[in-house]
């Protein structure tokens, strides 16, 4: 997947923040965009327990198009299929310490927050010329296992038996984010508590 379009910006409490749109059809040059209000807006679906551990979760964002460039990914929106663009949201919130005036981060320490894909079915565009705004939802890789079988192939079931984490493995490989991470990145984690 390559990258599309990005934005970056800042919270209230000066954290930045990083949201990229990556298309598995794209080559090119990246472009930046504006995001209007606070950003984003990230929503946990679940249990209303706190010990609910698997929560799927939902990000918007209202993106600014004030270019062609940007005006000519609504047509690639309506045209793709989800999970043809995903997002990745990446945070740099280190300071540095005993600095006067406090270290701002500087976007060189980015670490991936959330990653998704775009549900072009939730889109909402305004009817008017850019520059107008927007609204994308998206939607992370649990929320798109319930549409999904969970087989070893198109036509057959798992057999045999395993291990917890092997099945939480080959739930992950269901959702299409491996590509996206390393060998060396921790996908999940597990622990006892006896």
């Amino acid at each position: 997947m390559a990258l599309r379009f990005f934005s970056e910006f800042r919270n209230i409490k000066k954290e930045l923040f990083k949201i990229e749109i990556h298309d598995d059809t794209f080559s090119g040059t990246a472009t930046e965009f504006n995001v209007r209000g606070d950003g984003f807006k990230l929503n946990y679906k679940g249990g209303e327990n706190t010990w609910d551990l698997i929560k799927s979760s939902t990000l918007s964002f209202t993106m600014n198009i004030d270019n062609s460039t940007l005006s000519g990914f609504i047509g690639s929106l309506s045209t793709n299929n989800t999970p043809h663009f995903q997002v990745k949201v990446f945070i740099d919130d280190t300071y540095g310490a005993g600095q006067n005036p406090p270290f701002t981060p500087d976007g060189t320490n980015y670490e991936l927050f959330w990653l998704g894909y775009i549900e072009n079915r939730l889109i909402s565009i305004a009817d008017t010329s850019y520059p107008f705004d927007l609204e994308i939802v998206c939607l992370d890789g649990i929320e798109r296992l319930r549409t999904l079988d969970y087989k070893s192939s198109s036509t057959s079931p798992y057999e045999g038996r395993v291990t917890i984490n092997e099945h939480i493995s080959r739930i992950l490989g269901k959702i299409d984010f491996k590509n996206h991470f390393s060998a060396t990145d921790d996908m999940f984690a597990t622990r006892i508590n006896w």
